[in-house]
């Protein structure tokens, strides 16, 4: 039992803090993928919408956007944007932004949105050597992002990055619990786990051009929310062995309400288990401790009864004593009684005037010696009684 509680206890953390991030299938509310169908989503500025894409800007000093018109319900989440910019060898400038704000469709000089924005923006800046770099920026409505002197520096994260004339790219943004991960392509951009985003806020993207402008298209926005399993109850820390660490499973949203009640029903069992193994834990441990104090007992009665078997033969070599010393004494009253009269018979004649003397005498002899006996029958008969 206690080694078999640490591995069921080791089982129990591995299924519950595998921390897998499940992915459901996007949430149609807040993805655009069909474009003949923009129900969901208001344009703003320059947007050209075409059935397989939308171009945002495409025109010197031009500006558009698009926002979702629902807010966001999910607390985590996975935004996936495919996007493609082309442009002259030696054009460039400005650039695509990728947004999580609490307002939506204010124009303004930040790519086309509003300065002093309250929320997530990532600024994808164009250059004309085709390097270029991604900056990921917080505000709380406070900071005027345009009257920033070096606005990169103010960058929490960034990383470079060529996608000018690269063809099709998707930048992949996910958010669960306090952890942002921006990947392009499939490779980490940044990570970090000190940017905490509420619920209810609104998925944008929008895109300004230059003197010599470049042309941002737009193929697909995919917004998914996402579960990460350590929701369920588990440990925060992914395990090193885990297979599918790091990795997304995507379901359909009707087995979204499945896997809650599933996730649920092991939580439950594992308590369940956890509280089962700990209560076996304690009885364990009380057997083992009547166990010990059967052993001490079995020791102490052993020692016990070696004890009282020399006890038991010093009384009874006691008893014979006492009893040698009884017929001893016997045997000393008899001859004392025989051998007395004649002694003092022979003495009659010679001393008539002490008869009672000696008479006296003999009587008082005669008391000494039952008074002596009834004293060691007495004490043999107490001795008897005790020891038995």
């Amino acid at each position: 039992m206690p080694l078999l509680y640490p591995y069921a206890m080791r089982l129990t953390s591995l299924l519950l803090s595998s921390a897998l991030t499940f992915v459901i299938a996007g949430d149609p509310r807040l993805s655009l993928t069909d474009f003949h169908d923009l129900n969901a989503w208001d344009q703003y500025g320059s947007v050209q919408v075409y059935s397989d894409r939308a171009i945002l800007s495409a025109y010197k000093s031009h500006v558009g956007a698009l926002w979702a018109k629902l807010s966001n319900p999910h607390e985590g989440w996975v935004a996936e944007y495919e996007i493609k910019v082309d442009g002259p060898e030696y054009g460039g400038g400005k650039g695509i932004a990728l947004w999580y704000t609490s307002e939506r469709g204010k124009g303004g000089l930040v790519y086309g949105n509003q300065d002093k924005w309250d929320g997530l923006g990532l600024f994808i800046e164009s250059s004309s050597n085709g390097r270029s770099i991604l900056n990921g920026h917080l505000n709380d409505g406070s900071i005027e992002y345009t009257k920033l002197s070096q606005s990169s520096l103010q960058a929490f994260s960034s990383c470079a990055l060529s996608y000018r004339n690269r063809g099709r790219q998707i930048i992949k943004v996910q958010h669960v619990e306090h952890s942002l991960r921006v990947e392009v392509d499939g490779k980490l951009c940044f990570e970090t786990n000190q940017v905490v985003l509420p619920v209810g806020y609104y998925f944008g993207i929008s895109a300004a051009s230059a003197d010599l402008p470049d042309t941002h298209e737009l193929y697909s926005i995919s917004v998914t929310p996402a579960v990460r399993a350590d929701e369920a109850g588990a440990s925060k820390q992914l395990h090193p062995d885990s297979k599918y660490q790091g990795q997304d499973i995507r379901m359909s949203y009707e087995d979204l309400n499945s896997l809650k009640q599933d996730l649920s029903a092991l939580k439950q069992q594992v308590v369940s288990i956890t509280q089962s193994l700990s209560k076996l834990e304690q009885i364990d441990r009380s057997i083992s401790e009547l166990a010990l104090r059967i052993q001490r007992i079995d020791q102490h009665t052993s020692v016990s009864h070696v004890e009282g078997s020399r006890i038991a033969d010093r009384m009874e070599n006691l008893g014979q004593s006492m009893s040698l010393l009884e017929r001893r004494l016997a045997e000393g009253a008899d001859h004392l009684i025989s051998v007395l009269p004649k002694h003092l018979s022979s003495h009659v004649a010679e001393a008539t005037p002490n008869l009672f003397k000696a008479l006296g005498v003999l009587f008082l002899a005669q008391l000494i010696i039952f008074a002596i006996y009834r004293t060691l029958r007495s004490k043999q008969k107490a001795s008897s009684k005790k020891y038995l």
